[in-house]
């Protein structure tokens, strides 16, 4: 199980949250009809209009007394799949009519950094107008936007270029800056007011400053020297964060309030690409039941946010694209909004951003296993056109003829998936994440019925065959 500590947020300064969990893996399937939840939702509210709860009313409660969080904060992470910027438009859109009420944005290396920063930014990355157009149409879909920058760890982004890598924390890994370093907190401030100074523009009434998975501490020379005046190495961490958070606020001025974080994505494993909305409903459930508990012990529980993760670190894979995942989104608004469906029986036709990909990404999954399955377990394919076979181009034309037809038929609908995938993640994503998510996730299997189907049809053609042996293997060297 990966547990991180939920964010910290500026408006706590030395407060810290309970704890959210990425892992403890379901592996129920996404229904059929998973998505009906989903599009029962979309056509309760007009095009802009302001989520229902946007009240000064506190606490809010239904009428069973079960606590709905004033803002419902939907985290969009950029350190992978980051949208085209005409996508934007069509994601708030959706986001207004299932009653989110903001956006957390996790630029990364997607922000159009200017100075020393701007070696690490992302060659596709957004130009300051960009970021400024997809500001403005939040705003006109009445979401708040709060930026997020990591201050602490998740920097892999910043110290895995060898300019930057004096400043890591522990030298071999990447990920947590060595924050007492004053070049460091140069850095870090940097990325804080470049970002700032562009959202302030458009409205920032809260501004998170990340500090989950923070792995290394107390290793460089400079947080050796300070954890030694602090007195403690978990004093040294809240030094860093309250530093911090008393730099924002004493700059940019944010409120004082508690929230909580969720997911509605990305956290199921890091290399899960369909969703699984059991999980995350599970989850919402839970900090219902939590918040309806606990919310009179706080002077206002602000909001939640649901996370969405792109990727568990700047490393890692892509794990779900968000088209996958938005109908778990709004079955978790739904949950969180603690307002079960009015309409009855199954909608036709669901539609939301990106809903061709979602279901061409299901049926992946689906082919995926069954091609597994026979690569394991079939007769044929295992006995005469295994390894051997393939390498050495030996076997029997008449159990090759019987293989054949079973390879076509694994083979056809994993090559159109890639084609017609390959068309619809354009339209959504840069050309990065296309070829990446079908490297990742595809190009094994293509592989291997494409070179499956040409061993066949070269052996089918030969006449004459090696007598033994022929098997030659020169031993592995040692390691």
């Amino acid at each position: 199980m990966k547990m991180v500590m939920v964010w910290i947020r500026i408006e706590l300064m030395d407060q810290m949250l309970c704890s959210a969990y990425k892992g403890e893996q379901d592996q129920e399937q996404m229904p059929a009809m998973g998505a009906v939840a989903a599009n029962d939702v979309f056509g309760k509210q007009s095009h802009n209009a302001r989520p229902e709860s946007d009240d000064d009313s506190y606490p809010h409660l239904n009428t069973n007394g079960k606590f709905i969080p004033h803002r419902r904060i939907v985290h969009l992470d950029l350190k992978g799949g980051a949208f085209r910027l005409e996508f934007f438009t069509e994601i708030f859109y959706y986001l207004n009519r299932i009653k989110a009420t903001g956006i957390l944005i996790e630029w990364e290396d997607m922000f159009p950094y200017t100075g020393n920063l701007s070696v690490a930014v992302n060659g596709n990355a957004y130009s300051i107008d960009d970021v400024e157009t997809i500001l403005k149409e939040a705003k006109r879909h009445h979401l708040e936007v709060i930026p997020l920058v990591q201050t602490f760890g998740h920097l892999e982004w910043i110290l895995k270029l060898e300019q930057f890598a004096h400043l890591r924390e522990d030298v071999r890994f990447p990920q947590v800056i060595c924050f007492p370093e004053p070049e460091a907190w140069n850095l870090i401030t940097d990325m804080i007011d470049q970002v700032a100074e562009v959202h302030r523009k458009h409205g920032m009434p809260y501004f998170h400053m990340g500090a989950d998975e923070a792995f290394q501490i107390g290793v460089c020379n400079a947080s050796l020297i300070e954890m030694g005046r602090q007195g403690s190495r978990d004093r040294l961490m809240l030094w860093h964060i309250s530093r911090v958070a008393k730099y924002i606020k004493d700059k940019y001025s944010p409120f004082r309030r508690v929230w909580g974080s969720s997911a509605w994505k990305g956290a199921d494993g890091p290399a899960r690409f369909n969703s699984n909305p059991v999980h995350y409903i599970r989850n919402h459930e839970a900090w219902v039941e939590q918040l309806s508990r606990n919310y009179n012990e706080f002077d206002m529980l602000q909001g939640l946010i649901l996370a969405g993760w792109s990727r568990y670190d700047h490393f890692a894979v892509l794990c779900e694209l968000a088209p996958v995942a938005f109908p778990s989104l709004a079955m978790s608004m739904e949950t969180v909004l603690c307002t079960p469906s009015t309409t009855m029986g199954i909608t036709y036709g669901c539609q939301f951003p990106g809903s061709k990909i979602y279901e061409l990404v299901n049926e992946f999954w689906q082919r995926r296993k069954q091609l597994q399955q026979y690569r394991e377990d079939d007769f044929e394919m295992n006995g005469w056109l295994s390894r051997v076979a393939d390498t050495y181009m030996s076997s029997s034309q008449w159990y090759i003829d019987k293989i054949e037809p079973l390879l076509e038929y694994h083979a056809r609908p994993i090559l159109r998936l890639e084609k017609d995938l390959r068309n619809e993640l354009s339209r959504i994503y840069f050309q990065e994440t296309v070829d990446e998510f079908i490297f990742t996730y595809m190009a094994e299997d293509i592989e291997w019925v494409q070179r499956k189907i040409d061993s066949a049809q070269r052996i089918s053609k030969l006449n004459h065959f090696p007598k033994r042996p022929f098997v030659l293997l020169k031993p592995h060297e040692e390691l």
